[in-house]
């Protein structure tokens, strides 16, 4: 790594290469012939398309680990609810039936 380089100077080259690529995205459309105005609106939904699917693989992940938790949890509770059958369950005294 550079040590002169500076954290705008990353900035900038991220910009520079997500400018490029929208560039060529519009050169693109343009050669398909759609206008500057719809040109604009599809890179927006573009950006707005990448920003729900980044949001619906967090909210995957999120729902992933709350439904290992509970699977957790229900295991943790039918493994006590065996140990407490177990222990509710107590075996009728001995008694002698023959004797009056």
């Amino acid at each position: 790594m550079n040590p002169n380089r500076r954290e705008e100077d990353d900035a900038e080259v991220i910009l520079w290469e997500l400018d490029s690529y929208e560039f060529r995205c519009s050169r693109r459309l343009e050669e398909l012939g759609v206008n500057q105005a719809g040109t604009e609106v599809i890179l927006h939904m573009r950006k707005q398309i990448q920003h729900l699917q980044e949001r619906v693989n967090q909210l995957e992940i999120e729902l992933a680990a709350r439904y290992a938790g509970r699977q957790a949890r229900l295991s943790v509770y039918r493994q006590y609810q065996i140990e407490a059958a177990w222990f509710d369950f107590e075996p009728p005294e001995e008694t002698d039936r023959f004797s009056g």
